[in-house]
């Protein structure tokens, strides 16, 4: 048998690299541990009798909804050094590594958001005067909070009467890339380019209510902006909202990632790992 001998260079070089994989491995012990809870995943109510049946497709559902969950939010925290896992139905867990102040703000702002934008058209207190009964349970009124120098101004909020179902049904599954954009003042917005479908819905919607209407943009339940409709509008739009740098890179996450099946609650915060010697 021959020996082999490794160079005394390449074996210190070995073992300077074995060390800085080591090392970089450290910050990983310690960090910070969010557990959410599915909003339909709360103990049935006491008084509620339900057969064996109905229990397991209860929890069918919940498990489905709680795996549709860890993938939106894989998806949204991507690119964070984080371990996103469900420990049983309807729960999730998430935890950062080396976390700031910074980030941990950053991953719960992704999280939470539902992601959830709507395109809605808004009606004239006219035509909503004329509408039956019926037809007024299909609008909602939303107030939407204009930023202005003077929050005590008494016009600091605007009514806007928006329909909330209709035959476009036009929302963030429609879209089909999502990106940072800059309107037309150089101010940060969001904008983004929709599928096939979603841009020829969109072109019906506007063409109907081009020079006589508005839209309103809806993002989490919110009204964002309500846009007069100047055009006829294909499938590359820009959202505008005031919105600041961080306040857009978030949204291009959340977006992109898609909307959650149903809100989360925040279970616990808390730290983990050896705690820094003084």
């Amino acid at each position: 048998m021959h020996a082999r001998f490794v160079p005394s260079g390449t074996l210190l070089c070995a073992l300077a690299v074995s060390a800085l994989v080591a090392g970089c491995d450290a910050p990983r012990t310690r960090g910070v541990e969010f557990r959410y809870r599915l909003q339909s995943s709360a103990a049935p109510d006491e008084n509620e009798k339900l057969a064996a049946s109905q229990v397991a497709q209860r929890r069918t559902q919940v498990l489905t909804r709680t795996e549709e969950v860890v993938t939106v939010i894989r998806k949204r925290l991507h690119g964070i050094d984080v371990q996103v896992k469900s420990d049983a139905p309807g729960e999730v867990v998430i935890r950062l590594f080396d976390a700031t102040p910074g980030t941990r703000l950053l991953v719960r702002r992704r999280v939470e958001q539902m992601g959830r934008l709507e395109f809605r058209e808004v009606l004239s207190e006219d035509a909503c005067g004329k509408m039956t009964e019926e037809e007024r349970k299909a609008v909602r009124v939303m107030r939407m909070k204009l930023r202005k120098k003077r929050p005590e101004d008494p016009d600091a909020f605007r009514e806007h009467y928006v329909r909330v179902r209709d035959e476009y049904d036009i929302t963030g599954r429609l879209l089909e890339r999502v990106q940072p954009a800059v309107d037309e003042f150089g101010m940060p917005a969001v904008g983004f380019t929709f599928t096939r479908e979603g841009g020829e819905l969109f072109g019906e919607m506007t063409g109907k209510l081009a020079g006589k209407g508005q839209i309103a943009v809806i993002l989490n339940g919110q009204l964002r902006s309500a846009p007069a409709v100047q055009e006829r509008i294909g499938r590359r739009v820009i959202i505008r909202g005031r919105f600041s740098e961080a306040e857009v890179k978030d949204l291009v996450a959340v977006l992109q990632a898609g909307a959650l099946p149903e809100p989360l609650v925040l279970e616990s915060e808390k730290r983990f790992g050896p705690e820094d010697k003084e």
